[in-house]
């Protein structure tokens, strides 16, 4: 449910900051469809219908996700 809520309350900015200079609308977007999709099977398939699209996309989103999970495994060890 948290999630939910934080891929909706990112897309509800998102949708602000494209009309407001002060929010980067662009970026929440991204950050709220992210949130969304491993809780929505909707949201999913349009991310993977954009990485099909747009391959450099799916391949950034790739390596962002790699290296998130190495820093989390680094950190995680670090501590236990």
């Amino acid at each position: 449910l948290g999630v939910l809520i934080a891929g909706w309350f990112f897309i509800v900015l998102g949708i602000l900051g494209l009309f407001l200079p002060i929010l980067q609308g662009i970026l929440f977007l991204v950050i709220g469809a992210y949130l969304l999709s491993s809780e929505s099977p909707w949201m999913h398939e349009r991310i993977q219908r954009m990485f099909v699209r747009f391959p450099r996309v799916g391949l950034l989103y790739d390596q962002t996700n790699e290296a998130s999970s190495n820093l989390k495994d680094r950190i995680l060890n670090r501590f236990s």
